[in-house]
């Protein structure tokens, strides 16, 4: 099977609403040639230099935003109308290791190595096929480094890199009539504040994502209807 990139550049960002639509039709024909070359570097990827400054220009523009480019393709992930769908949540990182000095990134090592974490729901069948849907929720944190001797109540206030788990299960939000949403995660995902997010989605967890001590709060929440069975 052969992608019809332009097609697919189209349909995936054609909606994106990036304050000015000579900004979209840049993002769909930069995806496009991103398509076509997904292993090149930008200025192989786009092939003339006025394709390759344009896509540059988009980049540093304050109004296009990850979420603003990425949101059309996670609505359309999640707008099925039946079945059982598995959603496979982890972090990735990414790193830019040597001596480049990128403003606005975070520690990713314990070496001078700075980027920062994407996490992601990927959207699949629950069948045995297990097809790949898309992308249904992601977001970005940047970890920071912390003094050691930071007091408990300013440490409450920062940004957690474990919140990221809860915010990209809201993101997904709830399943609609029909549509049955199981949540898989590792054991980064083994905490209450998880759960709590599961819950006010209505959606259902994988059985061995959790460990002891919260597995029993997820039985009791079972037993009272309030989360399926996975």
């Amino acid at each position: 099977m052969e992608l019809d990139v332009q097609a697919w550049a189209r349909e995936q960002f054609q909606s994106c609403e990036l304050g000015d639509s000579r900004r979209t039709a840049r993002a769909v024909t930069m995806a496009a040639q991103f398509a076509a070359n997904p292993s090149g570097s930008t200025p192989e990827q786009t092939e003339r230099w006025s394709d390759c400054k344009a896509a540059y220009r988009l980049f540093d523009c304050e109004d296009v935003t990850f979420s603003g480019l990425a949101t059309p393709h996670w609505q359309q992930t999640k707008a099925r109308t039946s079945g059982h769908y598995l959603l496979l949540g982890d972090t990735t990182v990414v790193s830019f290791d040597g001596d480049r000095d990128i403003s606005g990134m975070g520690i990713v090592s314990s070496g001078s190595a700075k980027g920062y974490l994407l996490h992601s729901s990927l959207l699949v069948t629950a069948d045995s096929s297990h097809q790949i849907v898309g992308l249904a929720g992601q977001t970005i944190h940047y970890r920071q480094r912390v003094a050691k001797n930071e007091p408990i109540r300013q440490r409450r206030k920062r940004p957690r890199e474990s919140e990221i788990w809860g915010q990209v299960i809201d993101q997904v939000g709830p399943p609609t009539e029909n549509i049955r949403w199981t949540h898989v995660f590792d054991r980064g995902g083994d905490n209450f504040e998880v759960y709590c997010h599961l819950l006010l989605n209505r959606s259902e967890v994988s059985p061995g994502t959790f460990g002891p001590s919260n597995r029993r709060f997820c039985s009791k929440a079972r037993s009272s209807r309030s989360l399926p069975n996975a």
